[in-house]
């Protein structure tokens, strides 16, 4: 995967054409902005890094024990040679039947009508207590208030890490 920085927060949509929008597209370099959460509970306070959309199921959606240790909400995991991380066995078979069934899955729109590759914000968990450099690189900002998943919260943007 290519070597990525973020270079701010985009503030709108920028089109080639004056026919399909505005062709100036705004970007946040520093300084505060409420912006949609990603898939994991962030508080206050909490380093902020981004993740493609993705890799959602590279991180822990829920705190747990595995392997003697605490694995907290928001940890990355490191998955097998199956694309599985582990855990116990039911949760390796329901991570199975995600992966396979995922492209499958006839209940919601096709992946061809699905946008992916979206970068969204995330707090930044030590993996087993030490820093995971590709998490660490992407470090942007910092939580101002506290969020749920996909809800709205304010970042302050670090303009030393940009």
């Amino acid at each position: 995967m290519p070597y990525f920085t973020a270079q701010g927060y985009a503030l709108g949509t920028a089109w080639v054409s004056e026919m399909s929008g505005d062709t100036v597209g705004t970007v946040l370099v520093g300084g505060m902005v409420t912006v949609r959460n990603g898939a994991f509970a962030m508080r206050a306070g909490q380093t902020v890094h981004w993740y493609w959309d993705e890799e959602e199921r590279f991180f822990n959606k829920t705190m747990m024990m595995a392997d003697g240790h605490q694995v907290l909400c928001g940890e990355r995991h490191i998955l097998n040679e199956d694309g599985v991380s582990g855990g116990t066995e039911d949760q390796q078979a329901q991570a199975l039947k995600d992966k396979y069934s995922r492209d499958y899955d006839t209940s919601g729109p096709s992946l061809s009508d699905r946008k992916t590759g979206i970068a969204l914000p995330k707090p930044y968990v030590l993996y087993r207590g030490h820093d995971h450099y590709g998490d660490k690189i992407r470090i942007f900002a910092k939580c101002i208030n506290s969020g749920r998943v996909f809800d709205h919260v304010d970042l302050m943007l670090m303009t030393q890490s940009l």
